[in-house]
């Protein structure tokens, strides 16, 4: 039998292993899915592709929580990606054959196979490694993930020239079909067994939830980040389509906008362990949404298409690094129950119901003739996701404190 480290050892290459290619795989399709996405449809059309998302995302998450109770991890993520590859296949196919609502489709697609993979990706990890690893262990997860990011979208302009951007979105086959080969490979040495194969409802996830006061401030803050995000990208879809109009060109420009992001983020990433000694996790955890309303304060300033992208590499390079570093630290100290039932709910559903709350702001927007300030509404939201980020730090120190005097008395 193996010992311990060796284990560890071997999860923690799974870790790297899959994480380098799910983002190398999304990098690489994302620009191809969203410049389609443009080529058919208007920016203005996105906030119904983001309602549908979230409704679709009830269904997703009811069928998986039904699942991460019953199977290991490792395999759960094996053979999701199968059914992402398929399913892609199928809506390839059609728009091959002239159903260009599957363009549509895709885009929906798109928003959720990715946010799923991730989801259950960071479960295998919160599982199986304590905080003490996890801070030496997920910023080198992250930045090679993120290097494989970097790749994926300094790959996609080219090959996009090349082949067509609705050819070179076929590679996405090809990459969930290597998740697979890789879950397989990894689970004999790396895989977490569920304590039991209880059917698990949506229903449990919910309920577990609002049982926790430590995850619903994770969830308020969950559906603020991603209304913000929703306002800024759209913002910066429709400066987009309006300054390259070319297809090609735009996925080519998509990517480099990517790579930038996985390139920053990259940066933080191998910091993140000198960070988080010297400034703590809750100082941390607070910065971001400072960091980032500094930014959107100066596009709001000087509204021009640069600083936008800017905003838009800024949020999505914290989003990959710091943010989603230690926000997987605060789950740690939680049961397996809610690392999976309720930590699902809020990166799977929670999310992508944001995504249809920022779409009804959008459309609200839209029709009262106040879409020009859509960057200043996000500003504001900033503010709520310091108080909200704030919050949770506070029960995150007092649930370790409890931990620690229960082990004390104990002891």
């Amino acid at each position: 039998m193996m010992n311990g480290n060796k284990i560890e050892t071997k999860r923690v290459i799974i870790l790297y292993c899959i994480g380098f290619l799910l983002v190398f795989g999304y990098a690489f399709a994302r620009p191809c899915i969203d410049s389609i996405f443009l080529e058919h449809y208007s920016h203005d059309d996105l906030p119904l592709a983001w309602l549908l998302t979230s409704l679709a995302s009830a269904f997703v998450i009811a069928f998986y929580n039904r699942l991460n109770q019953r199977y290991a991890i490792l395999s759960l993520y094996g053979a999701t990606s199968l059914v992402c590859a398929a399913s892609l296949a199928v809506l390839l196919i059609m728009y091959f054959f002239g159903f260009t609502y599957s363009v549509f489709i895709m885009y929906i697609w798109k928003e959720i196979y990715m946010v799923v993979l991730m989801e259950t990706y960071w479960s295998f990890a919160d599982i199986v490694f304590s905080t003490k690893t996890a801070r030496h262990t997920y910023g080198f997860a992250m930045a090679i993930s993120s290097f494989g990011g970097v790749l994926g979208n300094l790959a996609v302009g080219p090959t996009a020239n090349y082949l067509g951007t609705k050819f070179a979105l076929c590679f996405l086959l090809l990459f969930l079909v290597l998740g697979y080969v890789i879950s397989v490979l990894g689970k004999k040495i790396a895989d977490e067994k569920p304590s039991s194969k209880q059917q698990a409802l949506v229903g449990i996830g919910i309920k577990t939830l609002f049982a926790s006061k430590y995850l619903v401030p994770l969830a308020f803050l969950a559906c603020t980040i991603q209304v913000v995000t929703g306002l800024i990208d759209y913002k910066f879809n429709g400066m987009l389509q309006e300054n390259i109009l070319n297809t090609d060109m735009r996925t080519e420009m998509l990517g480099r906008i990517h790579a930038a992001v996985n390139l920053l983020g990259i940066s933080i990433q191998l910091s993140m362990g000198p960070i988080l000694r010297i400034f703590g996790i809750g100082a941390t955890f607070k910065s971001i949404p400072f960091l980032l309303s500094s930014a959107i304060l100066a596009f709001v300033l000087v509204p021009q298409f640069a600083l936008l992208i800017a905003v838009k590499i800024s949020n999505k390079a914290l989003d990959y690094s710091l943010f989603r570093g230690v926000k997987e630290m605060l789950y740690i100290p939680l049961s397996r129950e809610e690392k999976t039932q309720g930590k699902g709910l809020i990166d799977i559903f929670m999310y992508r119901l944001a995504r249809g709350l920022s779409s009804l702001v959008l459309m609200a927007l839209i029709s009262l003739g106040l879409a020009s300030f859509v960057m200043e509404f996000s500003l504001m939201l900033t503010v709520l996701w310091l108080v909200l980020a704030s919050l949770i730090i506070k029960r995150y120190h007092a649930m370790n404190k409890r931990a620690h005097d229960h082990e004390t008395s104990t002891d």
